[in-house]
């Protein structure tokens, strides 16, 4: 931070570092190209949960995995295409991969 005292402003410099090389899902349809992008991503982070200081990643095969094994229990449950499915929790890593398994 820069502190303008007089000013009673700051100015904040973000320095940007590359992590990966970039890499862009493909696909001629959305499904297509989110099932590419877990695929051609599955070692990267996708999301994380903090715990204290540290941050707990979840890579892209880890969040893929716990939606297939999602939608297969709604599957296996005889719920069948367009029907509703309610969804209650809270906003954690498991909550986006039960969005994507529906």
């Amino acid at each position: 931070c820069n502190l303008n005292v007089e000013l009673g402003t700051h100015e904040h410099t973000l320095v940007p570092e590359t992590l990966f090389d970039l890499e862009v899902a493909e696909g001629d349809c959305c499904a297509d190209m989110i099932l590419n992008g877990f695929e051609k991503f599955s070692e990267r982070p996708f999301i994380g949960t903090t715990n204290n200081d540290t941050v707990d990643w979840f890579t892209y095969n880890q969040v893929y995995n716990s939606s297939m094994k999602f939608a297969l229990g709604i599957k296996g449950n005889d719920i069948k295409h367009g029907s509703l499915v309610a969804l209650c929790g809270d906003t954690s890593p498991i909550s986006a991969s039960i969005m994507l398994g529906v």
